[in-house]
């Protein structure tokens, strides 16, 4: 059987193209099975009844994989080096300390919404409305614009993309910021606003 490892992207004759994320069973007996994440999500295989072709190495998964296996160590020996009865969160410090080298830092709702709640009202009577806190809501909108500032970063330092596919990449990125622009209302500093087009210099 074919020397099967995480992080190998693969060849599905049915799904197309995936990248093996975990193997599971026993490698010795060659009785496993792959899990598989897809374009339309992960799948379990059973490579004993599917061609599968290894096309190459995810060396995007992969070097994931590796920093979070160096970050484990790492919380582990820090955690068990810790102080007993210490109050400081050890993971927490690890976040931020991330975070602040992405260049994701701390975002302030704004003081007029703090305990707000935001009202879904149906078109059609007798349809029950949906009440979402504002402090929820804020957090999936700051989660999106940070991911869309990584996903700005990957771009700009991908060694394979040429300046004309990241210029291009770019001005869909900065459409997003756009189409975003309306929830700016909720942001305590203007800084922190989405910027679409037509404000970027």
């Amino acid at each position: 059987m074919t020397d099967f490892k995480v992080g190998d992207r693969i060849e599905h004759p049915r799904f197309g193209q995936g990248t093996i994320v975990k193997i599971e069973g026993d490698t010795e007996l060659d009785d496993i099975r792959l899990l598989i994440e897809f374009s339309d999500g992960k799948k379990s295989i059973d490579p004993a009844y599917a061609p599968i072709e290894i096309i190459g190495t995810d060396d995007t998964f992969t070097l994931k994989e590796t920093l979070r296996q160096v970050i484990r160590e790492e919380l582990n020996s820090l955690q068990a080096t810790a102080t007993a009865g210490s109050s400081i969160d050890i993971k927490a410090a690890f976040r931020d300390i991330i975070a602040e080298e992405l260049g994701i830092t701390p975002v302030e709702l704004g003081d007029r919404w703090i305990g707000g709640t935001l009202y879904l009202q149906p078109g059609r009577e007798g349809l029950k409305e949906k009440e979402i806190p504002i402090e929820t809501f804020f957090h999936k909108i700051v989660m999106v614009r940070d991911r869309l500032r990584v996903l700005e970063q990957q771009i700009n330092s991908h060694p394979k993309l040429d300046d004309e596919d990241k210029v291009n990449l770019q001005q869909y990125i900065t459409r997003c910021y756009g189409s975003l622009t309306t929830f700016n209302v909720l942001f305590k500093e203007r800084s922190d606003w989405f910027v679409g087009s037509s404000h970027r210099g």
